[in-house]
């Protein structure tokens, strides 16, 4: 759906609006008292004048607006007209019963089948049953597309087409929550009691290690040795040697057991000392 917006191009707009005569009085305004409003106002009496309005942007309409006249307003307008055949449709812009305080109205409006740049022709013209006919002009309203609300639709669009594909991108997957605090839980608690056992341990260590620190030291000094017993034979303790007992062979062949010699020692006289 296009969405669509007017736009105003007021009777002095000289850049778009071309007036053609010498009678058009471009200083105008009115006083619409019934309804407290006011605006400006471009108005001509001499038959023929023109005014030229070229679309300054693609429309597919238009409205032309002015104040019905009371004794006089017989104007033609046309279309995209065509150089050697015009053709103008009237319009009437009498209003028997106006009094000067009105406000302008619509007096022309048409609808195109597509967005485009046109031109329109509004001229004044006799008014035989007044023998005038007084031309106003307050302005001509172009309806647009809305490129802003455009914009703004397609990114609310967009924006709501990846909230909906989330939303579906969520509900699809399936959840995995449970299946990971089971898994947390199972791997999660050997752990923890490993690392407190090793805490634990460790601790022991170092309190065993304190202790052995803490303990006091065996009391210092000299060695007490046992005194070795020796035996050492008496000083009036005498002792026999016994020398071996010696043979001696007789004259019939036998032998027979020789006196043992004195082991006694003999004492020699060294002489004078």
């Amino acid at each position: 759906m296009v969405n669509l917006k007017n736009v105003s191009y007021d009777d002095r707009d000289f850049t778009d609006l071309k007036y053609t005569g010498t009678s058009w009085f471009t200083d105008g305004s009115w006083n619409a008292s019934n309804v407290g409003r006011t605006g400006t106002l471009s108005t001509a009496r001499d038959v023929d004048a023109i005014v030229t309005f070229t679309f300054p942007q693609p429309a597919n309409a238009f409205y032309y607006y002015g104040i019905p006249q009371c004794c006089g307003g017989n104007y033609s307008i046309c279309v995209d007209c065509h150089p050697d055949a015009p053709q103008f449709k009237p319009i009437d812009a009498v209003n028997r019963s106006d009094d000067g305080r009105n406000p302008p109205v619509i007096l022309f409006s048409y609808t195109f089948e597509d967005f485009g740049i046109h031109e329109i022709i509004l001229k004044n013209n006799n008014d035989t049953r007044f023998n005038e006919s007084q031309i106003t002009v307050d302005q001509f309203v172009l309806q647009v597309e809305d490129s802003d609300a455009v914009s703004s639709s397609s990114s609310s669009s967009t924006s709501s087409v990846s909230q909906t594909a989330a939303a579906v991108a969520d509900a699809t997957t399936p959840s995995k929550s449970p299946l990971g605090l089971i898994v947390g839980a199972t791997l999660g608690v050997p752990a923890l009691l490993a690392f407190l056992v090793a805490v634990f341990m460790a601790w022991q260590g170092r309190r065993r290690r304190a202790a052995k620190r803490e303990r006091p030291a065996p009391a210092t000094g000299p060695f007490l040795l046992a005194s070795a017993t020796t035996s050492h034979p008496s000083k009036h303790s005498r002792s026999t040697v016994r020398a071996p007992t010696e043979t001696v062979p007789d004259s019939s062949g036998s032998t027979s057991a020789a006196p043992p010699r004195s082991s006694r020692s003999r004492e020699t006289d060294a002489g004078p000392v």
